[in-house]
């Protein structure tokens, strides 16, 4: 049905991929949907006419185009003007100027920025103000959200955007793009709640719209990442300061071999500074230069008297050899009151306060946090740890990256809007105070 009408207003003719695209946009099945596509295939083409026919279908509908700059945004509303001028729905489209050929009328209902239809719906478009930090977008609610190349706008951007889902429980948002950054475009192609359309160039190839003579062409001209990005629609495996590989984190998910020797009970604890933030903690044990994750607790919203409780619990528990807690902040008083209970018991334990922003052991590195990361980066190169399957881990470590500062010290940027919890409590738990931080495994 939609695409006879297509077809037989717009006078065009759409590929499956496309049709895949609109179908998502109308049905009320797929509330949050991400779609990264071959560039030169269509995607905006697509939402472009998926726009059209929501505000169309979709009586008194606010549709907002969102783009990281001004330029982007015209994107595809051209695209909505160039249809609507060559088709035959003027008569849905409210426009008050009079005294104009139909395509001027267009243009100018389109320098405005808005189209309004006499369904009582609109189209209009936003920049994401990636300079304010996001605080124009802020206010505006739509019952369809569509932002463009969603890969360059930030975190921060992107948290005020998606607050608009909450105005309306039917409420829908559509990001598409060129998958260039391991930001929250990556976590929603992994993320089951989000509906996710991914097309390559061979499904563009399959339905002529491009030739695979073409596309090799392309290729040569291409550096083997933006070739990935632009065409494969896949996201890149490595960028040039991410801490953590690829490949390595993948090599880290496997099975325990058999330990012979004693295993050292260590636990990573990183605690819980802002409302959005968890206290986790990590056991982990250890084998010589071997680690393994064994168990994870994850608290959010406690008191910090009841995160001591549960952290006790824990402690009385397995008897842990090691403690490393972040002691930044709020952990300075959990500190007190752990080192108290090991102290008022008459513990074995080990246990270290650690400072992200004290001196660096490493001279290399600008401060303490820096020794954390760089140790734990060197200990999944050399495949001496063992993680469990988890998606949030994964990910926040795929987004730490590194960078050389002034004065030639190496620094950690985490480059996440929420604390990297996970992460976190995982680095301090491999710590190994007292020995060289570069930990040699040969």
């Amino acid at each position: 049905m939609m695409t006879d009408y297509v077809q037989e207003h717009f006078k065009s003719k759409l590929f499956n991929y496309q049709k895949q695209i609109i179908y998502h946009i109308l049905s009320d099945k797929h509330r949050k949907i991400s779609c990264r596509a071959s560039t030169r295939c269509g995607k905006s083409y697509a939402v472009a006419v998926g726009a059209i026919l929501y505000a169309l279908f979709k009586p008194n509908s606010k549709v907002g185009i969102i783009a990281p700059s001004k330029d982007k945004t015209k994107i595809i509303m051209t695209y909505i003007q160039e249809f609507l001028s060559r088709s035959d729905l003027e008569p849905a489209i409210d426009l008050d100027v009079m005294g104009l050929s139909r395509i001027e009328r267009l243009k100018r209902e389109v320098s405005k920025s808005k189209i309004t239809f006499k369904t009582g719906s609109y189209i209009e478009v936003r920049t994401a103000d990636i300079k304010g930090r996001g605080f124009s977008v802020m206010g505006f609610g739509y019952n369809l959200t569509i932002i463009d190349e969603t890969a360059e706008i930030s975190e921060e951007v992107w948290s005020k955007i998606y607050r608009m889902l909450v105005d309306d429980p039917k409420a829908k948002i559509l990001e598409i793009g060129n998958p260039w950054f391991l930001n929250h475009f990556y976590e929603h192609s992994l993320d089951p709640d989000w509906s996710v359309i991914h097309i390559p160039w061979q499904k563009a190839v399959e339905e002529g719209r491009m030739t695979y003579e073409d596309i090799q062409d392309q290729k040569k001209n291409l550096t083997e990442a933006e070739f990935t990005v632009l065409f494969e629609a896949e996201f890149p495996r490595e960028i040039t300061n991410s801490l953590f590989v690829y490949e390595d984190l993948k090599e880290a998910v496997r099975t325990v071999p058999k330990l012979k020797e004693k295993e050292e009970i260590r636990l990573g604890i990183d605690v819980a500074r802002m409302g959005d933030d968890s206290t986790v903690i990590y056991q982990i044990n250890r084998v010589g230069s071997l680690f393994v994750i064994k168990r994870m607790w994850e608290y959010k919203k406690l008191k910090l008297t009841e995160t001591a409780g549960r952290i006790i619990q824990i402690i009385e528990e397995l008897s842990p050899n090691v403690i490393n807690m972040d002691s930044t902040g709020l952990g300075a008083g959990l500190d007190d009151m752990l080192q108290d209970y090991i102290d008022n018991n008459g513990l074995s334990i080990e246990f270290n306060s650690i400072i992200f922003s004290e001196k660096a052991d490493d001279s290399h590195n600008i401060n303490r946090k820096s020794d954390i990361y760089f140790n734990l980066a060197k200990i999944f190169r050399e495949h001496q740890i063992i993680i469990n399957e988890d998606n949030s881990l994964f990910l926040q470590l795929r987004k730490i990256m590194f960078e050389i500062t002034s004065n030639g010290k190496k620094k950690i940027d985490d480059g996440q809007a929420k604390s990297p919890d996970r992460a976190d409590a995982l680095a301090i738990g491999c710590y190994v105070t007292g020995e060289n931080i570069i930990i040699d495994f040969g």
